[in-house]
């Protein structure tokens, strides 16, 4: 829209701009695919990423575990819909029919539909065989954009601050994400690596915890939150990590892993600390949501 309003206002769109003229005498031509994406849900953070050919649809869930129904303040102060919908899950989660259950349980890492024969998006694809070839072609071009405009939502909101301000090299995560502090595609195949959240990536989430990059360290622990094996091995790892990475959105990832990790005492501490001392709010806010999954 803001680049279809300057060109109809005879100003021609900057080239960084993202966006099609969409009508005008300069209009456009449609591209084959639109992008679309789900990031915080006023206080509660989530991360996931689409692309659409219009009548095929493909989703990819960073963090599957956080549902579509969280409990964001505005959703449950303002959408009095919310509340009773909220209230009628708690009182027949047991028995919900489960696509009417299915708002307030994990999301699957893929999710793919035909908008044609399922303008609901009910029926879930992504696993049927004769679709396998258009769901690799779709997430490659999903994945290629992620990379192509450098997405800066595989950086943890609560990390943002600890690379950019005033006084660092950085002034905004533009920039950051611009530089070659931030190498894109490791990141990204760190994070899908790590929402999978596959027992058999166990040794790779571990190693990731020691990488010198602070956002693939955070990858790895979410990586082994989603497994939670309960394993000394990966407790000291996770002690270690909360009590040595630099970074507070990585310890508390790291102490959200180690709560179903078969150490959620410490883990509370740790978390109720962060809480009551951090000043930074939106380090602050990652501890509460930790809070809600550490158990």
């Amino acid at each position: 829209f803001p680049k279809t309003v300057l060109s109809m206002a005879g100003i021609t769109p900057p080239d960084l701009m993202q966006g099609r003229v969409f009508m005008g005498q300069k209009k456009e031509t449609e591209p084959p695919l639109i992008h679309l994406y789900r990031d915080r849900q006023s206080g509660r953070y989530d991360f996931s990423r689409a692309v659409t050919d219009g009548r095929y649809y493909l989703i990819r869930n960073f963090m599957p575990h956080r549902p579509r129904g969280q409990k964001p303040e505005h959703g449950y102060t303002v959408h009095q819909n919310w509340n009773a919908w909220s209230d009628w899950y708690d009182q027949n989660h047991k028995t919900a029919d489960p696509v009417h259950a299915r708002f307030f349980k994990p999301k699957p890492v893929l999710e793919f539909y035909d908008l044609e024969s399922d303008p609901w998006q009910i029926n879930n694809l992504a696993e049927e065989p004769s679709h396998q070839a258009r769901i690799t072609s779709m997430d490659k071009a999903l994945c290629n954009w992620m990379v192509e405009t450098r997405d800066t939502s595989l950086i943890p909101e609560p990390m943002w601050y600890d690379f950019v301000g005033e006084k660092m090299p950085f002034k905004t995560i533009y920039e950051y994400a611009q530089s070659d502090e931030f190498p894109v595609g490791k990141i990204l195949d760190s994070a899908k690596s790590a929402s999978r959240g596959d027992a058999a990536l166990l040794p790779d989430y571990l190693k990731m915890l020691t990488d010198s990059n602070p956002l693939i360290r955070h990858w790895g622990a979410f990586g082994i939150f989603q497994v939670h094996q309960n394993t000394p091995p990966i407790q000291v790892a996770l002690r270690k990590m909360i009590a040595n990475d630099a970074h507070s959105a990585n310890r508390t990832m790291a102490a959200q892993a180690l709560a179903l990790c078969g150490d959620p005492d410490t883990a509370f501490t740790f978390l109720m600390k962060e809480i009551n001392t951090e000043k930074d709010e939106f380090k602050r806010l990652l501890a509460l949501n930790a809070l809600e999954y550490g158990r």
